[in-house]
């Protein structure tokens, strides 16, 4: 459904790599081969072994990129396959699950989703909702450029797919042709928001300078702040609503670092 939302975008073709139910790598670029390649850049150590997917048709430039000696997929997904993409997956590895979904659609006709628990089933309302940055709030720091907020955009929809407390850190990436943004480092599934913002940041490594930062929910302590901060990141994104907000600001405006709070948290459990 992310994947979905990424597409829906229109901004070129979106990929993603999934590893235990969490994009560990996902990217927004002008070609198929591109999305690919900067999706698995954004972690190759955990890509490997994991669901390679696409919003587009998957080509044969693409299907190059995914068979690369050092990578490694159980599953690829695409709306369609040209035949020779096929071909090139086929070849390299015979037990790989290749899976057609047809045209990707965001607005699904369930709006609800279903989880298994002890004795029932938990419904809960599906986190569908579309994020426009115009409705943000400039909380602290520069006024962020059109650039950024296009790119924090795109990794609001990825931060939400990641299992709370999630924090996302991304931006354009020049190093890769084509690239309009892409995921450097994810923290997922923590017991607490610094340790997702350390672990986001140790993943990013050198590219969290000048990046941007999504957090899935308001930073109760500026702690998680001060450790993006430090590790160069440019620009905070957060839903806001904490007691100690202004904290949280005042950090930002002293670093010269760029707060916005969009109003609107998730959790994805």
């Amino acid at each position: 459904a992310q994947l979905a939302m990424l597409a829906d975008a229109d901004r070129g073709p979106a990929a993603c790599v999934v590893k235990h139910t969490n994009p560990c790598g996902a990217a927004i670029a002008s070609s198929v081969e591109a999305a690919v390649d900067s999706a698995i850049a954004g972690d190759p150590l955990a890509a490997f072994g994991g669901i390679l997917a696409s919003s587009a048709e998957l080509d044969a430039p693409a299907a190059r990129r995914i068979t690369r000696d050092g990578s490694f997929f159980e599953v690829v997904v695409a709306p369609s396959f040209a035949p020779e993409a096929l071909d090139i997956l086929r070849s390299r590895w015979t037990s790989v699950r290749i899976l057609r979904t047809g045209p990707l659609r965001a607005d699904t006709r369930s709006s609800v989703e279903m989880r298994s628990i002890a004795g029932g089933m938990l419904v809960q309302q599906r986190d569908t909702l579309v994020m426009q940055s115009p409705r943000w709030t400039h909380a602290a720091g520069p006024a962020p450029t059109a650039s950024t907020l296009e790119a924090a955009e795109a990794l609001e929809i990825i931060c939400r797919a990641l299992s709370s407390n999630a924090i996302a850190i991304g931006a354009a990436d020049p190093s890769i042709p084509g690239c309009s943004v892409r995921l450097f480092g994810a923290g997922a599934g923590q017991m607490d928001r610094v340790a997702s913002c350390r672990i986001a940041v140790e993943k990013a490594g050198a590219n969290a300078r000048g990046a941007i930062a999504l957090s899935d929910a308001f930073f109760p302590f500026p702690d998680g702040p001060e450790v993006l901060i430090r590790a160069g990141i440019a620009t905070i994104v957060h839903p806001g609503g904490s007691k100690r907000d202004q904290e949280t600001f005042d950090l930002c405006n002293r670093a010269g670092v760029t707060c916005l709070t969009t109003g609107v948290r998730h959790f994805r459990h």
